[in-house]
């Protein structure tokens, strides 16, 4: 019996690290389109700089699409470490 719920909960982890995990952009605002919207609304407004923030929504939209989040995780203290 306890190597079949060995393997159970084998399979469990197995699964849980099938899920993609959201990114920290995802999970504070919904979407990486809600986040660049609002970015660039912001941008208009002269609140953030066009310049600068073309290169950060530009590079943050490659992290995004690449998968680089998955390098990183969220420990308890709630500051981003570098796992890999």
């Amino acid at each position: 019996m306890t190597s079949v719920r060995a393997l159970a909960a084998r399979v469990a982890r197995l699964e849980r690290g099938r899920t993609r995990q959201l990114t920290p952009i995802e999970a504070s605002y919904g979407s990486h389109d809600a986040f660049e919207e609002l970015t660039r609304s912001q941008i208009e407004e002269g609140k953030l700089c066009a310049v600068d923030m073309e290169d950060v929504l530009r590079a943050l939209r490659r992290w995004h699409t690449d998968g680089a989040w998955s390098s990183w995780k969220r420990p308890i203290r709630h500051q981003w470490e570098f796992v890999g």
